[in-house]
């Protein structure tokens, strides 16, 4: 039984090791991306940013479908309908 806790134990420390690595690239991604915006160049970025993502967002969107300028739908005759218009 010590074996496989012991193996347990390996695992959930490699585990946590991946966990702590992952969170520390994220924050460090995040700083990296703070400074960036505070900066001149960064300032400018963003607002290009900020108007790609609104023609984007307006050309991605749907049109909304027109519900009064359907045509009208045309009925189907029934088979009595065709039988007497056929010529005798």
């Amino acid at each position: 039984m010590s074996k496989i806790q012991d193996l347990q134990a390996e695992l959930k420390a490699l585990q946590e090791k991946k966990e702590t690595e992952k969170k520390i690239k994220q924050l460090k991604k995040q700083i990296k991306a703070e400074k960036f915006a505070q900066t001149k160049s960064g300032k400018i970025f963003n607002k290009i940013g900020d108007f790609g993502l609104a023609v984007t967002k307006k050309i991605t969107t749907p049109s909304p479908k027109q519900t009064g300028s359907k045509k009208p739908q045309q009925r189907v005759p029934s088979v009595e309908e065709v039988m007497r218009r056929l010529p005798q």
